[in-house]
């Protein structure tokens, strides 16, 4: 990006998994001149009863079941814009079940993640709904609060896990360029 765009600023959005990952490169990476991380309903496991509950069931499926798969299916699309609801129930490239290998790394991946949050010390933007139908809003609450950096959290009443697919994803978008626009001006005038 640096050899492409020189020296624009760069802020980095992930929603859900791709989050983590956001965060995780920005702790691994403190010299990629960073300015902000958007974080839209990022994974996380914080707590001992939901890592030991949910690490074990992934052992048992990769002990007794490797070859299974955990479907992931959403029935109801009605909370999306319908761009967003046909992507999520008809496109091939959404990941749709997930075998227990994978699993087992996505669920480290969830795990890492808090303790990863406290090396980002880059200005982050953490957005839920209150409708989080995936994750648990205390474990991303726990990976904001980890965060070692300047830090905004945002909830959105009725909002879904995929909130940049959601029937309100514009009022989403708005808060996100905003607080964009926030931290280039913060730049600028610090």
């Amino acid at each position: 990006l640096r050899a492409r765009f020189g020296t624009l600023p760069v802020f980095i959005v992930g929603e859900s998994m791709g989050a983590d990952v956001a965060i995780q490169v920005v702790a691994a990476h403190s010299d990629l001149d960073i300015c902000g991380l958007v974080l839209a309903a990022p994974g996380a496991v914080s707590d001992a009863f939901r890592r030991l509950l949910w690490g074990a069931l992934i052992r048992l499926l990769n002990r007794f079941a490797p070859k299974s798969e955990i479907n992931i299916e959403r029935i109801s699309g009605g909370d999306f814009t319908p761009a967003g609801a046909i992507r999520l129930l008809g496109d091939p490239l959404v990941l749709r079940g997930v075998k227990p290998a994978m699993a087992s790394g996505l669920f480290d991946l969830a795990v890492s993640t808090v303790s990863a949050a406290r090396k980002v010390t880059v200005p982050s933007l953490t957005m839920v709904g209150s409708k989080e139908d995936f994750l648990y809003i205390k474990c991303i609450g726990r990976l904001h609060s980890a965060l070692a950096g300047p830090k905004t959290q945002k909830v959105y009443d009725g909002g879904p896990h995929l909130l940049f697919h959601w029937r309100h994803a514009k009022d989403v978008v708005d808060d996100t360029m905003t607080w964009i626009q926030s931290q280039l001006d913060d730049r600028i005038t610090s």
